[in-house]
């Protein structure tokens, strides 16, 4: 199988190098030929960063996540998370001396201070950043850290002058840079700080004159500029220009303008739509303005608040339509996919179940959503939701008729100047006042907040400025339609030139095609014919695929077959283990059974012949002995064996140390057919030859030699003593241990010599592959005890 894999390769590298050239000719023209003009984007040299600088903008961004994500200092730990990176970027970039890396730390730091409302350190690392940008020189750095001081320097009336010199810092900067688009930016940054400090007058007049001098700045801040503008008239209940200003926005920012700005401005018109009563349209502006948010990435913490502003809107625009159960739904729906645990989340959502459970007539229940959401607002500092919330707790009491309570919240209503003190609240106010002295039967002071209350009202519905109104809708339309021709006029004109072009690219794509068909025929040709060889070596391979199976499959059961053998000798010499162990404990039982009979006899003779079966019993059960504690069930170590066995012979016999033992054995094993007749022929020489050979003699020598060689086993037994008896002929004696030792011997077809030469010396030689069976040697061994 793997020469045929090899052999499909080479084939196929065979045929691409082939036809590799004419395919990368063919790709190279389809690529001219769809190739268009080339783009050339000018920018200023990139500037390699070093580690150092790569290291900090990390924990720059790090920080940033943990300070910047949050409205206020409430979630602490999160927050303080922030300083450690701070502080390790503040280390590296100071030892880099690189002046931008310090200036971004310091400004970093100089933030996260703020977020923590430590005014006072917030505005020392401020401070120490704009010092590094003056030794450096760097007068657009400067800028930008007075600009981001000013930006993070709270709107409460008792940092309002500083905030505003500090943005007068950072315009004469860049008014000294050149940079245009920057202070356009300061300029609506000082207006937003009028509109939300209720000076509506002046905020108009700064907006208007840089409306007058914006004519060479980018769309997106002419927008701004207009998005401004239609905040200042609704303030002052100019709705109709409000909308104009607003749509103003939209068509000068078209898709120029990110995201976030484009939510603002559906939002601000959707808002403006409701106070004009006309809720479907009021919707689809807040509808648009949530798309848009969701379509953004990355929101900063003052767009989140934003958003949660257009969900506030979107609901009571629900409620102003009967849709209150359905609202509180979609509160909850849109809070699971936005950012629910931050308190301006909190705060917006409590405030808008309120406005539900007001609508609904539950007014306990919106007393304590008001409650919590006033609570977060005072918490947040921000004027224009404080303010909106005191109206709303204001409108909740004069419904559920409890006019002191209404009194306090309007009170503490009118107090406050900020962007929420439109002409349509302060009307609604107006209309609460009515409510209230009605009640309390002060009819004069009644009339006259009625009074102002309708002219409020009329200020806001006349029919001229209803009029007004949809005739800038109109126009707007109109001035979408003219730019919509424009767009068709534009793609009509590109049209016609990738027309032409689509001409030459198909006249290009012919050729090539024809080219590609001509080679896919060559190919087609060749590939024919490889086709038919690959069909043949596909039946050999399916030849050899079948035959790998079959001899797969045998060796799979061969396999299965020599585990069974394995778990079946396993099974085999666990067996012959314990039946060599309990044979081993049968012949002590046995021993001990003829030693106590032993014991109760008289006749010494009688004592004799126990002791002496005693010493044979004992030989065997040495021997399996040996053979359960050896890892081998079928042969002896013959050293170990006869060892231990002359051994126990010489305590049992040798008790006063006369006779010395000299014993010379091979380092072999030997069967158990053959260990057994060795062991018992060794019990009955030694044992003699212990008792008779030194009757007389002070001490005696006893010689045992056991070797081998390739033809078999030698067995040398000498002693020292005094021999045979003058015509004694042990071959033909008929005494119970050399008749013993014949039968043994015969039993392992050996050749026996004993020979009586100053002392006796026994010699047994037998083959190796002696195989007669153990049973054989045990039924001669009851014959020969018949015959005695």
């Amino acid at each position: 199988m793997n020469v045929l894999c090899k052999h499909n390769v080479y084939q196929y590298r065979q045929c691409a190098g082939r036809w590799l050239p004419v395919l990368m000719l063919l790709m190279v023209c389809c690529a001219a030929a769809f190739a268009g003009p080339e783009i050339f984007i000018p920018g200023t040299p990139a500037k390699k960063l070093n580690r150092d600088s790569v290291q900090v903008v990390a924990l720059l961004k790090t920080a940033e996540q943990y300070y910047d994500t949050e409205w206020n200092y409430t979630n602490k730990k999160k927050v303080d998370s922030a300083f450690p990176p701070l502080q390790a970027a503040i280390r590296l970039a100071m030892s880099s001396g690189i002046t931008v890396l310090k200036h971004q730390s310091l400004v970093a730091a100089g933030r996260f201070f703020f977020r923590c409302d430590k005014v006072d350190r917030a505005s020392r690392f401020f401070t120490a950043a704009i010092l590094v940008d003056s030794v450096a020189g760097n007068d657009s750095l400067r800028a930008e850290a007075w600009f981001k001081f000013a930006d993070r320097t709270p709107l409460l009336p008792p940092y309002l002058d500083v905030k505003k010199d500090r943005y007068e810092r950072a315009l004469q900067l860049f008014k000294k840079t050149g940079r245009i688009h920057k202070q356009v930016e300061i300029h609506q940054r000082l207006a937003d700080m009028l509109i939300s400090t209720g000076n509506i007058a002046e905020a108009r007049k700064k907006l208007l004159w840089l409306l007058s001098v914006q004519q060479f700045t980018r769309a997106a801040a002419l927008a701004d500029t207009y998005r401004l503008l239609a905040t200042v008239e609704s303030s002052d209940g100019n709705y109709n220009i409000a909308i104009s200003n607003g749509m103003q926005a939209l068509a000068h920012g078209n898709k120029d303008i990110d995201p976030f700005t484009a939510s603002q401005l559906n939002g601000s018109l959707g808002t403006w739509y409701q106070v004009l009563g006309e809720n479907e349209k009021s919707l689809q502006y807040l509808r648009a303005a949530l798309s848009c948010f969701m379509a953004g990435k990355n929101p900063d913490v003052h767009q989140r608040f934003a958003v949660y502003t257009v969900l506030r809107q979107m609901a009571h625009c629900m409620v102003l339509q009967g849709r209150k159960i359905e609202a509180l739904y979609f509160l909850d729906s849109c809070n699971a996919m936005l950012y629910p645990e931050t308190d301006y989340a909190r705060q917006q959502i409590a405030g808008a179940k309120g406005d539900c459970n007001k609508a609904l007539g539950n007014y306990a229940a919106a007393e304590d959503y008001y409650l919590t959401s006033i609570k977060l607002a005072l918490h947040n500092d921000r004027a224009g939701n404080i303010q909106l919330e005191y109206f709303q707790l204001a409108d909740l009491y004069t419904r559920w008729n409890k006019f002191n309570l209404a009194a306090i919240y309007i009170s503490r209503f009118l107090v406050m100047k900020s962007d929420a003190s439109g002409v349509s609240r302060l009307r609604d106010i107006e209309f609460m006042r009515f409510r209230a002295d009605s009640a309390s039967g002060n009819h004069f002071s009644a009339i006259a907040h009625f009074r102002a209350y309708k002219e409020l009202h009329d200020s806001i519905f006349s029919a001229q400025k209803s009029k007004q109104i949809e005739e800038l809708r109109m126009q707007y339309d109109v001035a979408q339609k003219e730019h919509s021709i424009t767009l068709l006029k534009q793609n009509e004109t590109l049209q016609e030139g990738r027309l032409q072009k689509a001409v030459m690219e198909r006249r290009l794509i012919s050729a090539g095609l024809a080219v590609i068909l001509m080679v896919l025929i060559f190919m087609f040709l060749d590939s024919r014919k490889k086709k038919r060889i690959n069909a043949v070596l596909s039946q050999q391979q399916q030849m050899i695929f079948t035959r790998n199976a079959s001899l797969q499959n045998l060796i799979n059961e061969k396999e299965r077959l020599l585990e069974e053998k394995s778990q079946l000798i396993r099974e085999k010499e666990s067996l012959l283990v314990e039946v060599h162990h309990r044979v081993k404990n049968s012949l002590q039982l046995v021993n001990s059974l003829l030693y106590s009979q032993a014991v109760r006899l008289k006749d010494e003779s009688a004592i004799r012949a126990f002791h002496d079966s005693r010493h044979r019993i004992q030989s065997l059960s040495l021997l399996h002995q040996k053979l359960y504690m050896s890892e081998s069930l079928q042969f002896v170590n013959v050293q170990s064996y006869i060892g231990e066995l002359i051994l126990y012979l010489n305590d049992g016999y040798n008790k006063d140390d006369r006779v010395r033992f000299r014993i010379h054995i091979a380092d072999v094993e030997l069967p158990i057919q053959q260990a057994i007749p060795i062991g018992l022929i060794l019990n009955e020489a030694v044992t003699n030859a212990v008792k008779y050979a030194f009757p007389q003699q002070p001490e005696g020598l006893i010689e045992l030699t056991f070797s081998g060689n390739e033809q078999g086993y030698t067995l040398v037994l000498r002693d020292n003593g005094i021999g045979f008896p003058p015509g004694f002929d042990p071959l033909r004696a008929d005494s119970f241990g050399i008749t013993l030792i014949r039968g043994f011997c015969d039993q392992l077809e050996a050749n026996l010599q004993i020979v009586s030469d100053n002392g006796v010396c026994i010699t047994i030689f037998f083959n190796r592959d002696a195989d007669k069976a153990g049973i054989e040697m045990i039924t001669d061994i009851n014959q020969l005890n018949e015959k005695q």
